[in-house]
């Protein structure tokens, strides 16, 4: 038996998309003596709707003592709100060229998440770090709008970042689709802010300099949170989202 999830319920917004509590959460064995992770999971909540849980591992863990309670959950992370929809994509960024919201942010904020989730926003590079740190395999998609219609994506198998202590480096697998693959050539890069100069170039911070944090190997790097949003290959982009979705 598996104990009912600790839940933050919220509302959901629009036909097609979902304001979600996430909830991140481990089972460890209640023996403190020999406490042991037992996997990860992410139970996303909407009212009156459980919209994405992922627990089909727990769901076959054996207890061969008998003891219901043998198996306890523990929070991870405090729940936090996002933006999600039908098809299991979770918002982590949205940007308009038009738009208010400054990216020009510091290390604090890039960790920490800003904006407002159902506009404008960076969800936060702790809270991408929990999601994809589990074990459970992400996909990235990055979708594209240059105006009139028009859209392109650069679609990513695997998207991971590591912990803070490593600068939240980016690790990004095969790339699909229309954009082109500006992401491949960064994995491995730490993430750099105003405030904070992980990049590879000597004496320039690329993420003061284009006024906007981001991966950066050079600060010709394809920036969707640059002052002025680039995707090279594409010129100027009038609206930008990048998601990720738990691989099936």
């Amino acid at each position: 038996m598996l104990h009912q999830w600790p839940s933050n319920r919220v509302n959901c917004l629009f036909d097609t998309m979902f304001l979600c509590s996430v909830i991140l959460s481990f089972f460890t064995h209640s023996d403190l003596s020999n406490t042991s992770l037992i996997n990860t999971a992410t139970l996303m909540l909407c009212e009156g709707c459980i919209f994405q849980r992922h627990l089909s591992l727990f769901a076959a863990i054996s207890n061969p003592t008998g003891d219901s309670n043998a198996f306890i959950p523990v929070i991870v992370h405090p729940p936090f709100d996002a933006f999600c929809d039908y098809d299991g994509w979770l918002l982590i960024q949205r940007r308009f060229s038009a738009g208010e919201l400054s990216f020009d942010v510091n290390w604090r904020e890039y960790k920490q998440g800003f904006g407002d989730i159902t506009g404008e926003h960076w969800l936060g590079l702790e809270k991408i770090y929990q999601l994809t740190s589990q074990n459970q395999s992400y996909t990235l998609s990055v979708s594209l709008d240059v105006g009139q219609g028009i859209k392109f994506y650069a679609l990513y198998d695997v998207f991971r970042i590591s912990s803070e202590a490593d600068g939240y480096a980016l690790h990004v697998g095969q790339y699909n689709g229309t954009a082109g693959d500006l992401l491949s050539s960064l994995n491995g890069a730490r993430f750099s802010a105003l405030d904070q100069d992980n990049d590879a170039v000597v004496d320039t911070n690329c993420a003061a300099h284009l006024h906007g944090g981001w991966w950066f190997t050079d600060c010709d790097t394809a920036n969707p949170n640059s002052e002025t949003t680039t995707w090279p290959n594409l010129g100027p982009i009038a609206e930008v989202e990048m998601k990720i979705k738990p691989t099936s």
